[in-house]
C-alpha cells in the first residue's frame, strides 16, 4: 500500500514526512513555495483512496481509510545528530490529526481552512459536513468532504504503467508470504489511519 503512495506523493509533488504505524503523512507547500499546494494534496489524496480500492479488490478486502487535511504555519527542522529526521510540528499538524480522527472512513475530510484554498480549482468539488465536535475539549469545527467524483477521478489516480507495476509487485509479495495471506490482511480492522 505504501509503494502506491509513495508513487502518488511523487506524482502530484508533495512531500512524504513520514509513517507512524499505519499513518502515512504528507505535507504540501512547505519545502518548496506553491500557489497550488490544497489541489495537489486533495489530488493526492483521491489517489490514494483509488490506491486502496485496488488493493481491496486484488486480495479480496474491505480496508477503509480516513484522511484529513488542514492548512496553516508549521515550524519545521531536523532531529538528531547521527540519524536526521525531518519534521513538521504546530497546531496545523494537531488539526490535521484531528481531521484525520473525526472524520468519515472512506471519505477525504478537509477543515475550512484547507477547502478556501482548495476550492479555487475547478477540478475540485466538495461537500458540507456542518460543525463537528473535534477532540476531547468539546470544540467544534467546520469540515468539509471531497466529493465522491473526485474521489474516483481517474486525472488522480495512479497511471497505467503505475498500476501495471504494482500488479506485478503485489504477485510477488503474495508468492513470497504464502496462500494464506489475503485472509491474514483480512483480519485486520478497517480504518487504517493517513493524515494528509
Amino acid at each position: 500500500m505504501f509503494i502506491l503512495f509513495d508513487t502518488l506523493v511523487a506524482q502530484h509533488k508533495v512531500e512524504k514526512l513520514k509513517t507512524l504505524g499505519d499513518c502515512y503523512v504528507v505535507s504540501s507547500g512547505v519545502l518548496t513555495s506553491s500557489p497550488d499546494h490544497a489541489e495537489a494534496t486533495c489530488a493526492t489524496a483521491a489517489g490514494m483512496q483509488q490506491a486502496l480500492d485496488l488493493v481491496n479488490q486484488r486480495f479480496s478486502l474491505q480496508l477503509q481509510i480516513r484522511i484529513g487535511m488542514h492548512s496553516g504555519p508549521v515550524v519545521g527542522g531536523v532531529i538528531g545528530s547521527k540519524k536526521f529526521t525531518f519534521d513538521l510540528w504546530g497546531r496545523t499538524v494537531e488539526y490535521a490529526n484531528l481531521m484525520e480522527k473525526e472524520g468519515v472512513p472512506g471519505r477525504i475530510n478537509l477543515s475550512e481552512e484547507t477547502y478556501l484554498q482548495a476550492k479555487k480549482s475547478p477540478l475540485l468539488h466538495f461537500e458540507d459536513r456542518g460543525e463537528v465536535g473535534i477532540g476531547s475539549e468539546g470544540s467544534f469545527a467546520r469540515m468539509y468532504l471531497l466529493s465522491e467524483a473526485n474521489q474516483c477521478d481517474p486525472r488522480f489516480g495512479l497511471l497505467a504503467e503505475q498500476e501495471a507495476m504494482y500488479g506485478a509487485i503485489a504477485e510477488q509479495s503474495h508468492l513470497m508470504m504464502g496462500e494464506g495471506h489475503p485472509s491474514e490482511v483480512d483480519e485486520l480492522q478497517p480504518g487504517a489511519r493517513f493524515t494528509v
